[in-house]
């Protein structure tokens, strides 16, 4: 991936873009998109809170399943 440094003026020009920008060549051919960066969770903070309690995150850790992935994959190349 090509990495492009843009200065304050172009990034001023985007107004901090909240979804894709289509960037346009000076007659208007589309070269490209830009998709913002999401926004890091902030897992130490109240914002992102577990639909689980500590008990059922507990609970499920301890059941007993699953398949090893080497099964897994051949099942897939039956397909």
């Amino acid at each position: 991936m090509t990495r492009v440094f843009v200065d304050s003026e172009f990034w001023g020009r985007l107004n901090n873009p909240q979804g894709p920008v289509e960037l346009c060549d000076p007659t208007g051919r589309t070269v490209g998109y830009l998709y913002p960066a999401p926004a890091p969770l902030d897992v130490g903070s109240s914002k992102v809170v577990s639909p689980f309690s500590e008990e059922e995150l507990l609970r499920r850790e301890q059941e007993p399943g699953g398949r090893p992935l080497e099964e897994i994959l051949r099942d897939f190349s039956k397909l």
